[in-house]
């Protein structure tokens, strides 16, 4: 099974920044799918910490889109990462 992690990037200058919009998620997901070759991904975790700290913000809506693009069946499973009790 194939599991892949989003909702972070790196810019130029190579530190890592959320990247929790729809926008950012649906382009994450659609590039993993590209990359891989596959028509849906296995598991696809959402980074919401990890060295970057908590979003700050709800993940609701992150979710919300995942849920999404596992309503389409480009997602299998969806899973957290870097996860704090906050």
């Amino acid at each position: 099974m194939i599991v892949t992690k989003i909702g972070a990037s790196r810019p130029s200058d190579k530190s890592w920044v959320h990247a929790l919009s729809g926008e950012e998620l649906i382009d994450a997901v659609h590039d993993d799918l590209g990359n891989l070759g596959l028509d849906a991904l296995g598991v696809v975790n959402l980074r919401v910490g990890g060295i970057m700290g908590p979003p700050g913000d709800s993940i609701e809506e992150p979710l919300s889109v995942l849920a999404e693009l596992k309503r389409q069946g480009l997602v299998c499973h969806l899973g957290v990462s870097d996860v704090t009790p906050t």
